[in-house]
């Protein structure tokens, strides 16, 4: 992926989580914690992109 394609996949997922948790408050929410490790795959794609 591109770092530009990247960036976007993380600033949506990272919308989308707040748009959860700020309708939940629930930071357990199995959804939420799904896109928390989709989050965390996509960032460790990034910075292994940059070395």
């Amino acid at each position: 992926m591109s770092a530009a394609t990247l960036e976007a996949a993380i600033d949506s997922l990272r919308s989308e989580m707040d748009t959860l948790y700020n309708g939940t408050n629930r930071l357990d929410d199995p959804k939420l914690l799904d896109l928390s490790v989709k989050l965390d795959k996509l960032v460790i794609e990034a910075m292994k992109d940059k070395n």
